[in-house]
């Protein structure tokens, strides 16, 4: 094994790392003062010599010992501690790293029909045809539902395009085309696969070979798995205290006002406010009560610091109008169709539960705008058939202060 040169490793016990020269260097001291004693006849140390060789080996194995030594007293803490060793001590403050997030996106399926001949199809003949020569035959023609299961794994036939899959059951009828929603089956960015590059289904139930399929949208949203330093400080942020004057007590006090969302700081200039509060409120965009009323709470006497002002803000919210180009299941009302659609939209921005019943958070400070969380809205939506989002057409950033909120759909 080859210890690695780390000229900036710390070692927890003093003395504890030492080089391969400097423990042979010790070993030799040793048996000089020995010699000098009359306790021992070796006396051959010079460079080259078999004393000094046979020393110099057994020192390379006591040098490895010390470092692991060290290297295992420092995976002990958060400061110091890498990959595995990192997710140990995470898992002692219920802190866990973020694993690979798997891209997404819708999957267009279509069941073609090919076109038959008839009579009207043939060319004209001076013989008329002999009866029940040319007539359709419909046992031959017979086409059946297919069911598209979960789990249909889909690629591109001309790249190395990783591997996708659909999340859930589908059936589609002759002739008809479906939106299926699925990711990428590895996490990462590697599954963030442009539009229109899947193209070709690569199960093994031969029955869905009949199909064609493509992603009209771009599949995104994948990520890869939490590197140590962002993951340590998480851990680090979660193992301080809610003490008076934290931010984390600024934060808890804030927030359970009924009808804040979510809270940042900001750091103030020198000068009367300390202590900057952007609110985000459930409601968006946040109203002016709400403002006052987180105002009000620190400037109750037992929730004041003294010498610390506290200047609360409106989030500065980014209205997002969406264009969608659809079409409608046969039996349903359009209009019905749409405002199902705005109103998911905005329990999407705002929080809480769509009509098909899905819960949603609602947008945070500074959260990122997905296409990728959007797609499972709309699909669950009955009677719509299919859709394509013109506008937004991709992820957008927040900056810290900022929120997302739904504006004009069409």
């Amino acid at each position: 094994m080859e210890v690695p040169n780390d000229s900036d490793d710390f070692p927890l016990i003093p003395h504890l790392l030492l080089s391969e020269e400097e423990i042979t260097n010790q070993m030799i001291s040793l048996y000089k003062e020995k010699y000098e004693e009359g306790s021992s006849p070796i006396r051959d140390f010079f460079e080259g010599s078999q004393t000094r060789n046979i020393l110099a080996s057994t020192s390379i194995e006591g040098s490895q010992l010390r470092f692991l030594i060290n290297l295992m007293l420092k995976m002990g803490y958060v400061t110091y501690a890498k990959g595995g060793w990192l997710d140990i001590l995470g898992l002692e403050y219920n802190v866990l790293r973020y694993s690979a997030i798997h891209s997404k996106g819708p999957l267009l399926f279509t069941y073609p029909i090919d076109e038959v001949e008839t009579e009207s199809n043939f060319p004209e003949h001076e013989n008329e045809p002999e009866p029940g020569e040319n007539e359709l035959n419909l046992d031959n023609l017979l086409y059946e539902p297919i069911i598209i299961p979960a789990n249909t794994y889909v690629a591109s036939s001309k790249n190395n395009t990783p591997e996708c899959e659909t999340l859930e059951d589908m059936v589609i009828n002759p002739g008809e085309s479906v939106i299926v929603s699925g990711q990428c089956v590895n996490g990462g960015i590697e599954g963030n696969i442009g539009r229109g590059k899947i193209d070709t289904i690569i199960d093994d139930n031969d029955e869905l070979w009949d199909l064609e399929v493509i992603n009209p949208q771009p599949f995104i949203g994948g990520e890869e798995e939490e590197d140590d330093e962002p993951y340590r400080a998480r851990i680090l942020l979660n193992k301080q205290g809610t003490s008076k004057g934290s931010f984390r007590w600024y934060n808890a006090m804030a927030t359970n006002v009924s009808g804040v969302h979510d809270v940042v700081f900001v750091n103030q200039p020198v000068g009367k406010f300390t202590v900057g509060i952007i609110v985000n409120g459930n409601s968006k965009p946040a109203p002016q009560w709400l403002i006052d009323a987180v105002v009000d709470v620190f400037k109750i006497d037992e929730d004041s610091i003294g010498g610390t002002f506290v200047s609360v803000k409106r989030s500065n919210y980014n209205i997002l109008d969406f264009k969608i180009n659809k079409t409608y299941k046969t039996g349903h009302n359009p209009e019905t169709v749409d405002n199902t659609i705005i109103n998911d939209l905005t329990v999407f921005f705002n929080g809480g539960t769509t009509s098909t019943g899905i819960i949603c958070p609602g947008f945070n400070n500074g959260q990122m705008f997905s296409m990728n969380d959007v797609y499972p809205i709309l699909l669950a939506i009955p009677g719509l058939a299919s859709f394509y989002i013109q506008n937004p057409n991709t992820d957008l950033r927040a900056r810290f202060d900022e929120v997302f909120m739904l504006g004009e759909v069409v």
